[in-house]
């Protein structure tokens, strides 16, 4: 049964290690991605509750900010809801996924980096991975956790 939960461990790790360094990819690419203005549309924060805690406990709750632009390509239209090169990061209020969408608001010419490969494939903020960090801490934490399962 433990081997079976080292492989488990090693695969998330696996996982967790392969998601980070395709982040990390995309993130140091757009620094040499064209870019074109594109106007903001819409701005929101999407609200997910964790359905295992208490409702009325205020840390329930992880706000993530959203925004959706619209650019064009070489007379294509695209629309875009990418800030940066990771996953969008989950914030414990409402005021700091507020926070990351201020320069944002709805109407804002902003500046939209494409993927000249694929103009479908767009961000707002080249160079940035966001929450790599947190997918690279749980990568090896599932290895460290692996190994002291092994050696135990």
């Amino acid at each position: 049964m433990q081997s079976i939960w080292i492989g488990l461990l090693v695969l998330a790790g696996l996982f967790f290690l392969q998601k980070a360094g395709k982040d990390w990819g995309r993130a140091r690419r757009s620094l040499r991605w064209p870019h074109v203005e594109g106007v903001v549309e819409e701005t929101w924060v999407r609200i997910e509750r964790d359905a295992t805690r208490d409702p009325g406990d205020p840390q329930q709750a992880f706000y993530y900010p959203c925004v959706r632009y619209r650019y064009q390509v070489n007379g294509q239209t695209y629309t875009g809801e990418r800030i940066h090169a990771g996953a969008t990061e989950g914030w414990p209020t409402r005021g700091a996924a507020e926070e990351v969408l201020q320069p944002y608001p709805q109407g804002t010419t902003v500046r939209v980096y494409y993927d000249p490969r694929n103009p479908a494939e767009a961000l707002l903020e080249p160079g940035n991975a966001g929450s790599v960090w947190v997918l690279l801490v749980f990568g090896f934490g599932a290895f460290a956790l692996a190994a002291w399962l092994a050696w135990k």
